[in-house]
């Protein structure tokens, strides 16, 4: 029986909590425990899991559970981690992984040679579209013009970090997931509208392939946008992230339409963490996937 806990019992926090207690009633895994600093939240989660230890401080649970969800803000994850790891914990930390690259490869060498199972919550690797790549192999082996739009309204929370940690390294690890190439050049533009952290930023990256990538991050925008579009001498291909739609354009001109499955990312990956304890199965996000999204995330950041 794999014991786990939740660290963070906020807005995404609550939704993790829901996955491990929905996913305690097919695996043979437990949700024994729930951190969260603020008394309003923890009465909350007390209402909701009466069963369960629900605490202000890690060190209260620490030796009584096996693993860990981290869904703190950001600027603690660092910490946290360093905390499970000493105590040989299993650590699922959702994105980013750390605030600055120097603490994701403080985070990295504290956890090798442990033998644990650490896992990054990107969750948008979890769209079925990507599992579908190999169906359009030619388009996406090519170098191409790549543009992503992540756009959405105010919704006054992650109001601690900026657009790039927020919302863009999504599409930075989607990126380096899908092409499997570091970009060799950055330039971008950003803008501080409704907080003191950058909430609109254009990115456009560079590859050695020749492939180039513009990704537009705003969390001020008039409407939810989520689009990855793919151009070159094969055809195009457009990907509607938030509709499930798969449209394809071949060097013919004949469009093709592909409707693809919604899926509960947070299951699914936490699902994955769990089975990768329990069996030694592979993780889909590794803790290095998460550093080198944290670095290219800097990078970005260098460049506004």
């Amino acid at each position: 029986m794999v014991k786990v806990a939740v660290i963070g019992f906020g807005h995404l926090g609550k939704w993790h909590a829901e996955k491990a207690a929905s996913l305690a009633k097919e695996m043979n895994i437990s949700l024994t425990a729930i951190v969260e600093k603020y008394p309003s939240a923890r009465e909350k989660a007390a209402n909701l899991y009466p069963g369960i230890t629900i605490t202000p401080d890690l060190s209260d649970i620490i030796d009584l559970v096996d693993a860990a969800i981290v869904v703190t803000p950001t600027s603690t994850h660092s910490s946290v981690i360093k905390e499970l790891l000493k105590k040989n914990k299993h650590v699922f930390c959702e994105k980013p992984l750390t605030p600055t690259y120097e603490e994701a490869l403080e985070i990295e060498n504290l956890a090798k040679d442990k033998g644990l199972i650490f896992q990054v919550g990107h969750s948008e690797r979890f769209h079925q579209s990507w599992e579908m790549v190999d169906e359009f192999k030619e388009i996406f082996d090519t170098p191409g013009v790549v543009t992503i739009n992540r756009l959405g309204a105010f919704k006054g929370r992650a109001t601690d970090v900026d657009v790039v940690n927020d919302l863009m390294v999504h599409d930075l690890d989607i990126l380096l997931h899908l092409f499997g190439e570091y970009p060799e050049t950055i330039t971008s533009n950003g803008y501080k509208i409704l907080t003191d952290n950058f909430d609109y930023v254009k990115t456009r990256l560079g590859f050695k392939s020749g492939r180039v990538a513009t990704i537009t991050s705003s969390r001020n925008h008039i409407e939810e946008v989520r689009t990855f579009e793919l151009t070159n001498d094969k055809g195009t291909i457009v990907i509607d992230l938030l509709n499930n739609e798969i449209k394809h354009a071949n060097k013919s001109g004949k469009v093709e339409v592909i409707k693809y499955n919604k899926r509960d990312h947070l299951l699914l990956e936490q699902e994955s963490f769990y089975q990768a304890i329990l069996t030694g199965s592979k993780v889909p996000v590794t803790l290095k996937d998460g550093v080198m999204a944290v670095k290219l995330v800097g990078e970005v950041l260098e460049s506004l």
